[in-house]
């Protein structure tokens, strides 16, 4: 999943999504 799709990504999933990128 992209910011594109999920703005809300970093509110919707822990930090962890986006370090684990």
């Amino acid at each position: 999943m992209t910011l594109a799709e999920i703005p809300n990504s970093k509110e919707i999933e822990p930090v962890e999504t986006t370090s684990r990128r």
